[in-house]
């Protein structure tokens, strides 16, 4: 795949933009995300401000922290990846790769996350036992507390009823952010950061990186940094965005169905979490196999002489 055009701006140039408009959307889009979700939820303005005694009841919370989540992450990734594929290339559709995929690799990307989802599982796993040197104590117990207050967010914003609920956190969940963080991640801050090393890999490792840091969940972070370098490849070999989109939503949609089979049935979320390491051949098996699809889908790519009219 060639990162090279001669109108786009020198790669520093251009992560300084996507710098600016990452910050200045998740600004701009998170002050308006509380004023929408505050008219929408009915909550006083003092409902978010930490430790106050007006927090309101749990649904009218769920609607502020839904308005929230959805409309700054549409101001936090997608708008910042649309604006700089317009500054960089004036064409959003060339810059971000919208181009329609080949229906086997669209095909075969399905196959890969669902075939890959219990090796994924056991990493989620393997990382959460990992434990930091006794000198780094305060360290891990600060982390391990921003992971339980994330989890409780995670479970609020979960928290469905009936099939509304499930549509809206699709939609809060896997569909925008398999959008916008595979615009911004992939689409953008890859596309950057290949150019710069004149090597795809570096640029999909990097942004691997920066794509589960981000996210600020210390004990997923390897699992998502993997994740990550996976919808990259699969990005680079297609030659479309829509593949890695795809594969984000099947990997979120996942969590949120099984978190609205569980809630239907009864059940707590917590069940979610509930991965046993006592089949160590199925980890193995799903390794193999994905790496073998992998391979198969890499013979399958997109070619250079096949580009779409570029």
């Amino acid at each position: 795949m060639s990162y090279s055009r001669s109108t786009e701006s020198h790669p520093f140039n251009a992560l300084m933009y996507l710098l600016l408009l990452f910050l200045a959307g998740a600004l701009v889009f998170g002050i308006i995300g509380y004023a929408v979700g505050l008219s929408l939820s009915g909550l006083p303005v003092a409902s978010i401000i930490p430790g106050s005694k007006s927090a309101g009841k749990a649904d009218q919370m769920l609607i502020l922290m839904r308005s929230v989540q959805i409309i700054s992450a549409i101001g936090t990734f997608i708008l910042p990846a649309l604006l700089l594929a317009q500054i960089e290339l004036r064409s959003i559709k060339r810059y971000l790769k919208l181009y329609a995929p080949k229906l086997l690799l669209l095909a075969l990307a399905v196959v890969i996350m669902l075939i890959s989802a219990p090796f994924l599982e056991w990493t989620i796993q393997w990382n959460q036992s990992m434990s930091l040197p006794p000198g780094l104590k305060d360290l891990e117990v600060w982390m391990k507390q921003m992971e339980e207050q994330l989890a409780e967010t995670t479970k609020l914003l979960l928290t469905m009823h009936n099939g509304w609920d499930l549509a809206i956190n699709l939609l809060m969940v896997a569909i925008i952010p398999a959008v916008g963080e595979e615009f911004l991640f992939r689409g953008c801050l890859q596309r950057i950061l290949g150019r710069w090393a004149k090597n795809y890999h570096v640029g999909i490792w990097v942004a691997a990186i920066v794509f589960s840091a981000i996210h600020v969940q210390f004990y997923g972070f390897i699992p998502r940094m993997l994740l990550g370098a996976l919808f990259g490849y699969l990005f680079v070999w297609s030659n479309s965005i829509w593949v890695p989109v795809l594969g984000h939503f099947i990997n979120n949609g996942r969590a949120v169905i099984g978190a609205y089979i569980l809630q239907m049935q009864g059940k707590s979320i917590d069940e979610l979490d509930n991965v046993t390491m006592d089949k160590p051949w199925l980890y193995v098996a799903s390794f193999i196999v994905t790496i073998a699809l992998l391979i198969y889908f890499y013979k399958k790519r997109w070619r250079t002489e096949e580009q779409h009219g570029e």
